[in-house]
């Protein structure tokens, strides 16, 4: 097995981080009305058949692209907008139409072509038969017929969208019907059967005869349990099904043998089922069951141990779920678990995010991270990294303590770098260098573990043009290119530590050899042997070794914007040469051009690196 470790240097100031250390088990994310969300109590979930995911509040119902939200709401004097902007239910049935449940505009059908609305309601005349019963929605479904199936806060109707009529079914005394006329959830399970919750337990339809079997009690040894009012009904992938009730707790019901396991909230045991009322309930794609209480949180469900593992709000971790009343969960394609809370709007977690420990500086530990931004990472074979900041000098961390040992600037010590700004760090097999911003170049020496400065001397070419010296990269010949500001790039040669220099001539800037900007930012080699030198004003120099020739490439020239410096370059396999800027270009060496491939938004790419042989340009 390979273990591949990959480093994200994030050079930025870390305002503010609550938790330092802390193992989370499961990290929730939040979408507020901060984010442009209508109102925060989340009443219904949907992600539709084009990956648009659907939100109904009590005020307005939204429709959200991962980016931003489109919110619809009543419009007066519109007949073709929403009815009411109380969103109480979803649906997208089989044609790919959206319905719409509303606390008291009745049923909603959305047109996606002309991004409009029809409404169906209640009347009270001789033809209300053919009607919504009620105008307060609770829950929609479609059967394998094409047929939907509303529930009302009085009755269940059977729609024909075809026809545009319903047909109204109600409890009444006989015990074949309905054990109640306010149909709180409704769910169609693998066989077809349709499964209808009240206010008073739950009912399954029997198709041959129309008839439906109630379930209201349970019985507990001598005690007899009503269930009450039923909020969420679900089949898992197993084949079981469950019953989330209003104030009973949890339960597991063998629809064969049509008895029930009872799952209640028992205080002091930390592994039991969290609160009694249960809002919902969903299958993750990992097989967690997934269910939210009215207002004890989310738990997550050990089937195989009948444990559960609670995740609720907490002040003690920015990851946590913001609110423990819980409206709705939901499982989208891409594995995000959506979460609908009464005051917290959505919280979501995504079952592929992979976890990152943060280290930040701790004025009140020594061994933390000197600085928070944080310019470059190199590892030693050990495993140790090495750190540069910008500000806090050279960090060691050992990955097995997680403790780091800073290397601070001080000018009569050969024990510490130069300057406390490092902005890059190259690795050899004899030791570390080090470019400074201020400082020159550092030299680590593993064996003596002491540090040599190399510097700018005035007159003297045998030495640094600059002291603030942004990157430095190998060549396969062993020299090393250091890129400066205002000192152009030096090619060293760390055998007899001579320096050839690089730079814009003033006064022949036609010179074959010269650079067009001094402010240089990086030097690579490809595969090739060229070097390409980024510097400011969008620049690209190509040197060939050996022609004495320097081809300058003009970033802005080529493109229709303005790149103010290239700082990063990477060449991929397929030969392309990618370089970092404002935004990401790419050089083919076959046609001899520069590409455009703008990223947005438009971001500033400081390094271009890949930690694993396994990287394949996804660009094109």
């Amino acid at each position: 097995m390979v273990k591949v470790t990959i480093l994200i240097l994030i050079s930025a100031f870390l305002l503010s981080i609550d938790c330092i250390g802390q193992d989370i088990d499961k990290r929730f994310h939040q979408i507020t009305i901060e984010d442009g969300l209508s109102q925060s109590s989340i009443q219904a979930i949907l992600q539709d058949s084009k990956g648009f995911m659907w939100f109904g509040t009590e005020d307005g119902l939204n429709r959200y692209d991962g980016y931003n939200f489109t919110v619809y709401k009543t419009e007066s004097g519109n007949p073709n907008s929403l009815s009411d902007n109380n969103i109480t239910a979803l649906f997208e049935d089989s044609e790919e139409r959206i319905w719409i449940g509303t606390q008291a505009g009745g049923l909603v059908q959305y047109d996606r072509k002309l991004d409009s609305f029809t409404t169906y309601t209640g009347v009270d005349d001789d033809e209300s038969w053919q009607t919504l019963s009620s105008n307060t929605i609770w829950a929609i479904a479609e059967d394998h017929e094409g047929l939907l199936w509303v529930g009302t806060s009085y009755g269940l109707n059977l729609f024909d969208a075809e026809a545009g009529r319903f047909h109204r079914i109600f409890s009444e005394d006989e015990q074949t019907t309905l054990s109640g006329n306010y149909i709180s959830t409704l769910f169609i399970d693998e066989s077809e059967t349709l499964w209808v919750g009240t206010d008073d337990g739950f009912n399954k339809l029997d198709r041959v005869n129309g008839g439906f079997t109630r379930y209201q009690t349970v019985q507990e040894g001598d005690d007899t349990v009503s269930l009450g009012m039923i909020r969420t009904l679900y089949e898992d992938e197993r084949g079981n099904f469950w019953v989330g009730t209003e104030e009973q707790g949890l339960f597991l019901f063998d629809v064969e043998n049509e008895s029930f396991t009872r799952y209640a909230h028992e205080p002091g045991n930390p592994s039991s089922i969290s609160g009694n009322a249960i809002f919902s309930i969903v299958e993750d794609q990992t097989g967690n069951l997934w269910i939210g209480t009215g207002s004890d949180g989310v738990n997550i469900m050990d089937r195989d141990n009948e444990v559960f593992h609670r995740y609720q709000q907490s002040n003690e971790s920015v990851y946590s779920i913001n609110s423990d009343s819980i409206n709705q969960l939901y499982v989208s394609s891409e594995g995000v678990v959506w979460i609908g809370t009464f005051t917290g709007g959505i919280n979501l977690h995504d079952l592929e995010e992979r976890f990152f420990n943060y280290y930040v500086n701790d004025p009140r530990n020594v061994n933390s991270l000197s600085n928070n931004i944080v310019q470059t990472i190199v590892e030693r074979p050990n495993e140790i990294l090495w750190i540069g900041t910008d500000g806090g000098g050279l960090n060691l961390f050992d990955p097995i303590s997680e403790d780091f040992t800073r290397f601070q600037s001080n000018p009569d010590d050969s024990l510490n770098p130069s300057s406390d700004v490092i902005l890059d760090i190259h690795r050899t097999e004899s030791g570390m260098w080090l470019a400074t911003y201020g400082g020159g170049v550092d030299f680590y020496d593993f064996e003596s573990q002491t540090f040599r400065n190399f510097t700018s001397e005035p007159g003297n070419l045998q030495s640094l043009s600059s002291n603030y010296v942004y990157n430095i990269n190998e060549s396969r010949d062993g020299n090393l290119w250091f890129s400066t500001n205002a000192g152009g790039v030096m090619e060293f040669n760390p055998d007899n530590e001579q320096f050839r220099h690089f730079r814009l001539f003033q006064e022949s800037p036609d010179e074959p050899m010269t650079l067009r900007n001094d402010d240089s930012r990086i030097a690579y080699e490809d595969s090739n042997g060229n070097i390409w030198i980024g510097s400011y004003g969008g620049l690209l120099h190509r040197y060939v070794p050996g022609d004495e020739h320097i081809k300058v490439y003009n970033i802005n020239e080529e493109n229709d914007y303005s790149a103010s410096v290239v700082q990063a370059i990477f060449e991929a396999e397929d030969g392309k040469l990618w370089f970092g800027s404002r935004g990401v270009d790419f050089f083919n060496m076959i046609e001899n051009q520069i590409g455009l491939f703008l990223m947005q938004p438009l971001i500033m790419v400081f390094r271009i690196t890949v930690f694993t042989p396994f990287f394949k340009t996804q660009m094109e």
